[in-house]
C-alpha cells in the first residue's frame, strides 16, 4: 500500500514550507533619514529590500521623500 508513504512526503513538505515561511518574516526600518528608493537595501535596517511577508516601519523625524 503507498498511501502511508505519500502521506509522510505531503507531511514533511508540509512542515517544511511552513517552517520557511515564518523564518521569512523580518522587521525592517528605513535606516537611513534621507530621500532615496524603497528598492535600494543599503536605506534598511536590516540591510535588505523588504519582501510582502516584512513588516516595514518608517519612523519620520523629518520630511523626506521614499520612492516606490
Amino acid at each position: 500500500m503507498r498511501y502511508p508513504r505519500l502521506s509522510y512526503y505531503f507531511l514533511a513538505a508540509l512542515t517544511l514550507l511552513l517552517a520557511g515561511a515564518a523564518h521569512a518574516q523580518q522587521r525592517r526600518s528605513w535606516a537611513a533619514p534621507v530621500h532615496g528608493a524603497l528598492s535600494d537595501p543599503a536605506r534598511w535596517s536590516p540591510a535588505g529590500v523588504p519582501s510582502a511577508l516584512d513588516f516595514v516601519e518608517i519612523a519620520t523625524v523629518s520630511e523626506y521623500t521614499v520612492s516606490l
